[in-house]
């Protein structure tokens, strides 16, 4: 009798969730979209750096990005070192050019971190399709194949060992979220 109990529920269940999932897309509920600094989290998690103290300052970068150009064609023309003063003014430090050097040393160490990473998954499996796609366009990849050297020789990497363009990184990641 309990197993009888049991499969009436089970069968029920998955008539309940194929109704779910077989309902018109209309009548599904409206599922709200995701900011640009959403989205621009979801990709710091992917990269695995979602909690490094660089990541708050990405974040704000997108938001500086946003409230200055409103579109992707006018990043290149925005200096880093003036964001950095404008994100460093707007936390109201007292020392803005002292607070714009520690965003862009975080940030560095960050990206750096999203570089290991990566280079990490690409020696566990070179065809694994987030190595495929964010490698190659957040990176330059002679960089992601040095680290993966480095690795490889169960050496640890050096921030000081790879050139970071932070530009290229900082645009990348604005243009995905956007």
């Amino acid at each position: 009798v309990s197993e009888h109990v049991r499969l009436k529920k089970l069968v029920h269940s998955i008539e309940n969730n194929l109704q779910t999932a077989l309902r018109p897309v209309e009548s599904r509920p409206a599922e709200k979209p995701l900011s640009t600094a959403e989205r621009g989290e979801a990709i710091l998690n992917t990269l695995g750096i979602s909690t490094d103290a660089g990541c708050r300052d990405l974040l704000d970068l997108i938001d500086c990005f946003e409230d200055r150009s409103g579109t992707a064609a006018a990043v290149p023309y925005i200096t880093l070192k003036e964001i950095f003063l404008t994100l460093a003014q707007k936390r109201q430090n007292d020392n803005p050019q002292k607070e714009a050097k520690a965003i862009e040393q975080r940030l560095r160490r960050a990206i750096f971190q999203a570089l290991v990473n990566l280079a990490s998954v690409g020696i566990v499996d070179y065809a694994n399709p987030k190595f495929e796609d964010y490698a190659p366009r957040y990176f330059d990849f002679a960089e992601v194949r040095s680290i993966m050297q480095v690795l490889e020789n169960e050496e640890k990497p050096q921030i000081s060992q790879v050139h970071i363009n932070l530009k290229k990184f900082i645009r990348t990641l604005y243009l995905d979220a956007k």
